[in-house]
C-alpha cells in the first residue's frame, strides 16, 4: 500500500503531470498566488511488467492505493440497443458504475472518462483536479475527453483545467451557467412558424453557435427532433444582440467546459460544442429579465476561448 504523498506523485506522475509539493502549495498560499498551467514533463520510458488480464467488473483489484484507468464508456441506451452485456446499476452509463467502484476501493484514481463528466456533478467530493484533454485519444469514439484525478479526502471544490491552461474552480463555473426561470417567458423549440433562429453547434471551423433572425432560415424545414440548427417561438421580442453577448460571455468565462460536448474536434483545435435546450432556454430568461447582468468572474480564470462570429455561421446538419 503506497503513503498518501506517494500514492499522489504516482498518480500524477503515470500521466507525466507534476503538481505542486506541499512545501510549494504553503509557498504559493503566503504569495497569495497559484499555478496557473499544468507542467507536463516527459516521462521516462520503464521496463514494462506483467500485465494479469481480468474481469475488474467481476472481480474488482483490492488492497491498493491508487488506480490509474480508462473505464469503458457506454451508455445504457446503446447497450439496449445493441443488445450487448451491460450491469443493471443506477446510472446511465457504465464509465460511472465503473468510477463508483474505483473510489469505493482506492483513495487515489486518475481515470479518462467522457468530457460530459463535468457537466453530470457526480462524485465531486473527492475530485481535485479535471482537465478537459483537447486531443483526440482513442479512435473508437470522437467524443471529447478528459482526465478526472481524485485524492481519499472530501474537497469543497475542484480545479477545472482546459489543456495546460486553469479554468477556475467548478462550482465557481456552475454559478455562472444561467437556469430557466419559473416566471420566465414561454420559450417553444422546433416550431416552424417561430419568431428566432438558432445556430445550436459549432461547425467544423470554429465556434458557431448564435442566435438569428427566423428570416435566415427561411427556407430551413424545422425537424421535430432537431438539435443542430432550428426555429424557436420566444412570448417576448427576441433579443438577439443580447442572446448572443451572452453566449460569447458565457463561453468565455466558463471555458467551454459547461456546454454539451459533441463529436470532432474544429480547426481551431478546439472541442465541438452544442447548446442544449435548457441552457438556451436560460439564455433567453436571464436576457430578457429585467435583472439582466454580466457574469460574474470566475475565481482564477486564465483560459482563453475564442469569440464566436456572430455575423457568419456553418450550416451544419
Amino acid at each position: 500500500m503506497l503513503t498518501s504523498e506517494l500514492a499522489r506523485e504516482n498518480v500524477l506522475g503515470s500521466f507525466g503531470m507534476r503538481t505542486a509539493s506541499p512545501l510549494e502549495e504553503s509557498r504559493a498560499a503566503n504569495n497569495q498566488s497559484e499555478p496557473s498551467r499544468l507542467s507536463i514533463q516527459s516521462m521516462n520510458s520503464s521496463t514494462p511488467s506483467e500485465v494479469e488480464e481480468r474481469d475488474t467488473l467481476e472481480s474488482f483489484p483490492v488492497g491498493y492505493g491508487v488506480c490509474v484507468t480508462n473505464p469503458p464508456w457506454l451508455a445504457k441506451n446503446i447497450a439496449t440497443f445493441r443488445d450487448l452485456p451491460c450491469p443493471q446499476t443506477k446510472f446511465n452509463n457504465l464509465y460511472k458504475y465503473c468510477l463508483q467502484k474505483c473510489l469505493g476501493n482506492f483513495d487515489w484514481v486518475a481515470a479518462i472518462v467522457p468530457e460530459s463528466f463535468l457537466i453530470a456533478r457526480i462524485f465531486c467530493d473527492r475530485l481535485l483536479h479535471c482537465v478537459s484533454l483537447r486531443n483526440k485519444l482513442f479512435n473508437e469514439t470522437g467524443h471529447p475527453s478528459c482526465l478526472a484525478l481524485f485524492g481519499p479526502d472530501l474537497v469543497h471544490d475542484s480545479m477545472v483545467w482546459v489543456g495546460h491552461d486553469r479554468v477556475g474552480y467548478l462550482k465557481k463555473l456552475h454559478e455562472q451557467r444561467p437556469e430557466p426561470r419559473a416566471d420566465g417567458c414561454k420559450v417553444e423549440f422546433n416550431v416552424e412558424s417561430g419568431n428566432l433562429g438558432l445556430y445550436a453547434l459549432d461547425g467544423t471551423n470554429g465556434p458557431s453557435i448564435r442566435f438569428c433572425d427566423v428570416k435566415e432560415l427561411a427556407d430551413y424545414q424545422v425537424k421535430k427532433s432537431g438539435r443542430h440548427i432550428t426555429k424557436l417561438e420566444v412570448e417576448s421580442v427576441p433579443k438577439i444582440k443580447q442572446f448572443n453577448g451572452y453566449i460569447d460571455e458565457f463561453r468565455t468565462k466558463t471555458g467551454d467546459v459547461l456546454m454539451t460536448c459533441y463529436k470532432g474536434i474544429s480547426k481551431d483545435g478546439m472541442n465541438r460544442r452544442r447548446l442544449d435546450w435548457k441552457l438556451a432556454r436560460g439564455i433567453i430568461h436571464h436576457c430578457s429579465s429585467a435583472l439582466r447582468g454580466s457574469l460574474s468572474t470566475s475565481h482564477g480564470v486564465d483560459c482563453k476561448i475564442r469569440a464566436v462570429d456572430s455575423t457568419t455561421s456553418e450550416v451544419v446538419a
